[in-house]
């Protein structure tokens, strides 16, 4: 009988380990050149340290998210000095109290794989944290304040998650990113939020220009993409659901894959 109680003992033991959650915490990066001369690298940190929101952070997070910090590193070549003011330009809206350029934001691991077979990472930004960079930028280019608050419609953590798309697979992290803003807009619709964006340059309230409602659409399985037939079935009542939106027609949205493997 002691026999049998081990075995089973020992039998249970694989199915507890794989059902134990796996950490993925690391540096993951990806680097043309090399440190000490030209190069442009992007590197995710991951870690197991648990996200905590801003305090004045609104937003409904769920639970088991946890933190990471995305760096950007640049040294461009000096005969290339053009865009390597442009490059640097946009990176200082992001530099940190040392000077570098980071984003923090959160990350968890989930049980969604996609057809390649890479599992999902739920990967986002807080939301304070991207409308106070907008109303910086903004506010750098035009002279113009900007009213935070008209951005709390797009409070919503699903939202961000969807506009960046990631995946875990042998120590690479997978990050997808459209290619454009009409194949962003595409990819939110795809994955359930239609932002019914509508541009009136003749508006004559600032906060007129742009504008957009959120309408909730049929959430597909993520890593996939939409088929003809279903890009058709989509069109039959898109534009009529559209009228005097940027976006009349619905198309198949593309994305670059971007490996960080992991140092």
């Amino acid at each position: 009988m002691k026999f049998k109680k081990l075995g089973l003992l020992f039998a249970s033991v694989p199915l507890l380990v794989s059902c134990a959650p796996k950490s993925i915490a690391g540096t993951y990066g990806f680097q043309l050149g090399k440190e000490t001369g030209t190069h442009f690298g992007m590197f995710m940190h991951l870690s197991d340290t648990p996200f905590q929101p801003d305090p004045e952070d609104a937003t409904v997070y769920e639970e088991g998210l946890k933190k990471f910090e995305f760096t950007i590193s640049v040294n461009m070549a000096k005969d290339d000095e053009e865009s390597s003011s442009a490059i640097d330009s946009i990176l200082d809206y992001f530099k940190d109290e040392d000077g570098n350029a980071s984003i923090p934001g959160y990350y968890k691991l989930v049980d969604e794989t996609n057809p390649k077979g890479e599992r999902r990472v739920k990967l986002g930004i807080s939301f304070k944290y991207i409308v106070d960079k907008a109303a910086a930028i903004t506010k750098e280019e035009t002279g113009e304040d900007v009213d935070t608050s008209t951005f709390n419609d797009l409070n919503d953590s699903k939202i961000i998650q969807n506009l960046l798309c990631a995946t875990y697979k042998d120590n690479t992290f997978n990050v997808y990113i459209p290619v454009s803003v009409q194949d962003l807009y595409y990819q939110l619709y795809w994955y359930g939020t239609d932002l019914k964006i509508k541009f009136d340059p003749a508006a004559e309230d600032i906060a007129d220009i742009l504008s957009f409602d959120i309408v909730e659409t049929e959430a597909h399985a993520f890593g996939t993409l939409p088929t003809k037939a279903q890009i058709d079935k989509i069109n039959e009542t898109f534009k009529a659901e559209h009228e005097s939106c940027m976006f009349t027609e619905y198309k198949l949205f593309h994305q670059i894959k971007l490996g960080l493997t992991k140092k």
